[in-house]
């Protein structure tokens, strides 16, 4: 049996949807965890509790500007019948590879149009970069 998770995410909280087959939770029923290292734990000691118990686990997560219970509880329905796709939380590694890469990517523009100003300097100048050195 598969269970769907769909997380709300908000600066100081986040708020969780938990549907298992066809059992919802009922809006009382919903659970905010804070941003904090206890909340985290306890939300991941839940998953973990399912994953021992042999369920399949799907999680979902919202939108950051959306703040309504009633979102988690529409949002866990098309993820249980799969009309949305699954979140990927990658691992600190691959978040500081993505980190290192997107810096890399910035500092290769911003050489580039440096370049590109110099080469548009000498043309302005009627001057040739006879040894490509740019």
């Amino acid at each position: 049996m598969t269970v769907y998770i769909v997380v709300d995410l908000h600066k100081t909280q986040f708020t969780v949807h938990v549907r298992i087959g066809n059992k919802v939770e009922n809006l009382s029923e919903i659970k905010q965890y804070p941003t904090t290292v206890a909340g985290y734990t306890e939300f991941l000691n839940r998953i973990l509790a399912y994953k021992t118990a042999s369920f399949d686990v799907k999680i979902g997560v919202e939108s950051t500007k959306k703040t309504d219970k009633h979102d988690v509880s529409t949002i866990s329905e098309f993820l249980a019948k799969d009309v949305l796709p699954e979140s990927y939380i990658c691992s600190k590694e691959t978040e500081n590879l993505r980190r290192l890469l997107k810096s890399r990517e910035r500092l290769v523009r911003s050489v580039v149009g440096q370049k590109n100003e110099v080469l548009a300097l000498l043309v302005s100048m009627r001057l040739n970069d006879e040894l490509r050195s740019l």
